[in-house]
């Protein structure tokens, strides 16, 4: 199905029929990469995680999601 993402209110919204649910890091999939074909989720290595933020330093959804996946890891 076709999603967008409403950053503001961190969520996916189904295009087709506009349904809406919270954003995950379950979600988003490595498409690329070390990790490529594991869900962001799945990936605990920080290390990886804190490089790839670096890289991408204006990326807002990098640094939303892998930030949130790095406090997962903390909790």
């Amino acid at each position: 199905f076709p999603v967008t993402i409403d950053a503001d209110k961190e969520e996916i919204v189904y295009d087709e029929s506009l349904e809406r649910k919270p954003l995950t890091t379950d979600d988003c999939m490595f498409t690329t990469g070390k990790y490529q074909g594991y869900k962001l989720s799945e990936v605990s290595d920080s290390w990886y995680l804190r490089f790839i933020m670096e890289k991408n330093p204006d990326d807002g959804f990098i640094s939303l999601m892998f930030g949130r996946r790095l406090k997962e890891l903390t909790t």
